[in-house]
């Protein structure tokens, strides 16, 4: 899968393909989540701990 999503909503993309498996064709939807956090809030990729540390670094803290 590759170029622009197919479907997009806010900051979940969609991906929409077809596989070949043994001359079967199935269809794959993959859905992309380009967000911090889910939209119901239940998952947070909290910033890596590199980014912290620059983060107060720039601000002045050590």
């Amino acid at each position: 899968m590759a170029g622009k999503a197919d479907e997009k909503n806010g900051a979940c993309l969609e991906y929409r393909g077809h596989a070949i498996n043994g001359g079967r064709q199935v269809k794959i939807v993959v859905i992309a989540q380009y967000a911090r956090k889910t939209a119901d809030g239940r998952y947070d990729a909290r910033r890596r701990r590199e980014d912290r540390r620059h983060h107060r670094l720039l601000q002045g803290h050590q």
